[in-house]
C-alpha cells in the first residue's frame, strides 16, 4: 500500500515537471522569434540558429521580466540579456536589453 502512494507522488511530480518544461520551451521559442526580428541581433548574430537559457545571467539580471540567453547564428555568438513582455499566448515582445558578443563588444537592443 505504501508504494502506491509513492507512485502517485512520482507520477504527479513528473507530470508537473513536464508541463513546466513545455511552458519554458514555448517561451524560449517566442523569445527567439522576437530576437530574430531585432536589427542589432540580425546584424551581429544573423538569424539565431541556437539559443540556450543562461540561468546564471538570468539570476544576476535586474528586473522581473529580464532573461539571459546564449545565442549563435551564422555571423557570430554572444549573450543576450533582455526584457520580454508577453503580448499573448503565442507572442513575446522584446522591450530592450543588451547583446554582448564573444569578443566583448556590447550593443544595445532597440
Amino acid at each position: 500500500m505504501g508504494y502506491r502512494w509513492l507512485r502517485i507522488v512520482l507520477v504527479t511530480v513528473a507530470f508537473v515537471a513536464a508541463i513546466a518544461v513545455w511552458v519554458w520551451t514555448g517561451f524560449v521559442r517566442q523569445a527567439q522569434a522576437a530576437l530574430n526580428g531585432n536589427p542589432v541581433v540580425l546584424e551581429h548574430i544573423g538569424r539565431i540558429d541556437q539559443i540556450a537559457s543562461d540561468w546564471k545571467g538570468t539570476n544576476e539580471a535586474e528586473g522581473e521580466d529580464v532573461f539571459a540567453f546564449r545565442v549563435s547564428g551564422k555571423k557570430g555568438s554572444g549573450l543576450v540579456v533582455a526584457e520580454f513582455k508577453t503580448v499573448d499566448a503565442d507572442t513575446e515582445e522584446l522591450r530592450g536589453g543588451w547583446l554582448t558578443l564573444l569578443s566583448g563588444e556590447k550593443f544595445q537592443l532597440k
